[in-house]
């Protein structure tokens, strides 16, 4: 079963709209829904919901998806203020007196709608209806399987209570229950009687639907009239289900957890990588790669004298020969020897200046 509910605006909604000084909200602190298990396999909902409101409200509704073969009947809506009288509107956006309630079928949905007056207050509803033809009756057991929040919200709710009262006298192991979603912050319970099926989620964000699911053995009605029927036994594969259910959300669940873990794995490497790489190229001595040789300049390096290079340097260069010494001639002209044997005249008179082995 999914449900829809939204307050609906007054008859100055264009209006309102208009002036963002006057904007209208509302939250829904609960919800709470009561089914009851008919000795004919149908169903009696009651639903209460509390609505807070900021500004004016004068009406809300309730659309009701119902499957071919289902049916709602016998439909009512209070507060705190007692029972609200039918014939009211049920277009959206009328205007109908306040206490007053209408109920319209279009297609696929029963249409609820309600009139109030509410002006910055929290406000108790309470909506009341039989189903048929909801319940699927197998031979076995009866499998009770609701939404009882629809997906259609377009706010969440801080809690959702549900509960099965199970027809007849069971016993313990008689009856089953499951939750879905199973990613919702909740948890089901058989009570301490282990017969009485029930569930509580919190914080259910908008748009978010909350399931519960009881069965337990259709000896305990009278008759199937007021259920769907479906031949043959079904226990067995409604538990195979629900362990299927189980083990994809298990699975869901761990490759959630693996995708945060690899993510922060990911994370660490990429931040030592980086810094790996912002020292490999900045924060290291650079190293050299080229033969030590070439850094240095010919051992025979240009001679000076008083800061500038002498005759013999300048001839030295020139020739390409390393001058060992440099001893005057016959002739008074001063002749530069090699190592290898090589001589030349550097032109150079007195006063002599011995090179030695001085750099």
């Amino acid at each position: 079963m999914r449900i829809l509910a939204a307050p609906i605006l007054g008859l100055l909604l264009v209006g309102i709209l208009a002036n963002p000084a006057a904007a209208k909200s509302y939250a829904i602190d609960f919800a709470d829904v009561d089914i009851v298990v008919n000795d004919d396999a149908s169903l009696s909902v009651t639903e209460t919901l509390g609505y807070v409101f900021s500004g004016s409200f004068s009406g809300a509704y309730r659309d009701i998806p119902l499957r071919h073969g289902e049916s709602i009947v016998n439909v009512a809506v209070a507060d705190s203020g007692g029972t609200y009288q039918p014939g009211g509107c049920v277009a959206l956006g009328c205007s109908s007196p306040a206490g007053t309630y209408g109920v319209t079928t279009i297609p696929g949905y029963v249409r609820i709608v309600w009139h109030y007056s509410a002006v910055d207050a929290a406000r108790d509803f309470t909506i009341t209806y039989d189903m048929h033809g909801v319940a699927t009756a197998y031979d076995d057991v009866i499998d009770v399987n609701l939404q009882v929040w629809g997906d259609q919200w377009p706010v969440g709710v801080d809690e959702v209570t549900a509960r099965v009262h199970v027809p007849g006298a069971p016993q313990a192991g008689d009856v089953y229950v499951w939750g879905h979603p199973y990613g919702i912050d909740g948890s089901t319970t058989l009570g301490d009687d282990g017969v009485s099926p029930s569930l509580t989620a919190r914080n259910v964000p908008s748009e978010t639907w909350v399931e519960l699911r009881s069965v337990f053995p259709s000896s305990l009605v009278g008759s199937t009239a007021g259920a769907r029927n479906s031949s043959g036994d079904g226990l067995e594969s409604i538990r195979a289900e629900e362990t299927l259910f189980a083990e994809q959300s298990e699975a869901e669940s761990r490759a959630a957890r693996s995708g945060f873990f690899i993510g922060i794995v990911a994370a660490v490497a990429l931040a030592v990588g980086l810094g790996l790489a912002t020292y490999l190229r900045y924060g290291r001595e650079p190293r050299i790669d080229y033969d030590l040789d070439y850094e240095h300049e010919p051992l025979h390096r240009p001679v000076t004298c008083r800061g500038r290079r002498t005759a013999v340097a300048r001839e030295s260069d020139r020739k390409g020969i390393h001058c060992n010494a440099v001893r005057p001639d016959p002739e008074g002209r001063n002749i530069c020897h090699s190592g290898a044997g090589s001589t030349f005249d550097v032109g150079w008179a007195s006063p002599r200046v011995d090179l030695g082995s001085r750099a």
